[in-house]
């Protein structure tokens, strides 16, 4: 599995940006409005599917799933360029689903997420990492990261899924609410004329290994906004 820092992170992003412009030179850069100074881009891969509400009422002790690793790349706006990153792995807690379906997708398994940092632990680093990214909404007086996900409904429902269900168990607090603007990679690369995700991967020069993995899912979906962000310059 792959580990990579801010650094090494910034530089396959740069490279994945500048695919895109020589596949399409045209392109004109834009900022949306209304965008905080950061924009946090992030993937989490989890131990299964979220149950529909049938299932949860119909079986009240219907296991959920866990987030067990989370990746996020910092993307500051006005500079319009990667300046931090995140990524760690979750130990499983057996409170938690376990499907092999999922296993199979994203390739980790209970014995290399052994000696991971909990969830608890794992989610406190990367509330205090993001922090300085934050925003306060001057309206409701309240800290926010603004968070633009890889699936956007599916990741914004496991990270705060696990955030609140950690502070039931653990205590834990998180420092600022999450919110999310639809810049996802599938979103944004239909706009540019790429008609599915591997055509996406291929323009952009990344391995089919290495789909559903954390870190490269968060960073095709950082590139591709920095490539709305830029233009083709």
């Amino acid at each position: 599995m792959t580990s990579l820092n801010t650094t090494e992170v910034r530089n396959h992003v740069n490279a994945m940006v500048n695919k895109l412009k020589l596949k399409f030179p045209n392109h004109q850069g834009a900022t949306p409005a209304n965008t905080p100074e950061f924009v946090i881009v992030l993937d989490t891969e989890t131990t299964g599917f979220m149950p529909n509400a049938l299932t949860l009422k119909t079986n009240p002790g219907t296991k959920l799933p866990q987030v067990i690793e989370l990746a996020a790349v910092v993307i500051s706006v006005p500079e319009k360029k990667v300046v931090d990153s995140f990524q760690s792995y979750f130990q499983h807690d057996p409170e938690f689903s376990w499907e092999a379906e999922a296993e199979n997708i994203h390739k980790l398994s209970q014995d290399f997420l052994a000696d991971k940092p909990t969830l608890a632990e794992g989610l406190q680093n990367f509330y205090q990492k993001m922090r300085p990214y934050s925003f306060i909404d001057s309206k409701r007086g309240k800290e926010y990261l603004q968070c633009g996900c890889h699936n956007p409904a599916f990741d914004y429902e496991q990270l705060q899924l696990a955030t609140a269900v950690m502070q039931q168990k653990s205590g834990f607090k998180a420092q600022a609410s999450i919110v999310y603007r639809m810049i996802d990679q599938y979103t944004l690369g239909h706009l540019v004329g790429l008609a599915d995700s591997t055509e996406q991967r291929i323009s952009m020069g990344i391995d089919p290994a290495q789909h559903h993995q954390a870190i490269w899912d968060t960073m095709a979906s950082a590139a591709m906004y920095l490539f709305f962000l830029q233009g083709s310059e």
